[in-house]
């Protein structure tokens, strides 16, 4: 299962992801599990629970705390840069402010289906190349594999 996050305070925009994730994952047979949060207050109280994601998908201009901060958070406080985070905003101006965070990406409101497509097919490329674990559909049956390596078939 891949497991997708989005975080940003307008729900349209969410919605709107939500179902590109889901129809562009669909797509490309790989079984895809989205999760929203409208703060970033909110996820990183989930992220703090050992809530994990293969992929987020962050708006900068939060109410509180901001998608800066809260990649911040994740990569210097959870340690984690496994994590691909996915910059999202209306503006451009912020770009340099997120090296030190090493972003997947920096996409644009509103995100064009292309490039989210090219985006998530990066993020899965790069999961399974360096190791990581990953599903995908072929026919009727979801396969899993780590490192490239098969390991089962679920029907």
């Amino acid at each position: 299962m891949y497991r997708i996050g989005i975080c940003d305070d307008d729900r349209i925009l969410c919605s709107e992801l939500e179902e590109q994730i889901r129809r562009i994952s669909g797509k490309m047979g790989v079984k895809a599990e989205t999760e929203v949060w409208e703060s970033g207050e909110s996820l990183r109280e989930d992220l703090e629970k050992s809530f994990r994601l293969d992929l987020l998908f962050l708006d900068i201009e939060l109410v509180q705390a901001n998608g800066v901060d809260v990649g911040r958070f994740i990569r210097n406080e959870l340690n984690d840069m496994e994590m691909h985070i996915v910059y999202i905003s209306s503006k451009q101006n912020y770009a340099m402010q997120l090296f030190k965070i090493q972003p997947l990406d920096f996409l644009i409101k509103p995100v064009p289906e292309d490039q989210l497509r090219e985006v998530l097919s990066r993020s899965i490329r790069q999961r399974r190349d360096s190791g990581g674990y990953f599903e995908y559909q072929k026919g009727g049956s979801v396969l899993c594999g780590k490192s490239g390596f098969y390991c089962g078939i679920y029907v």
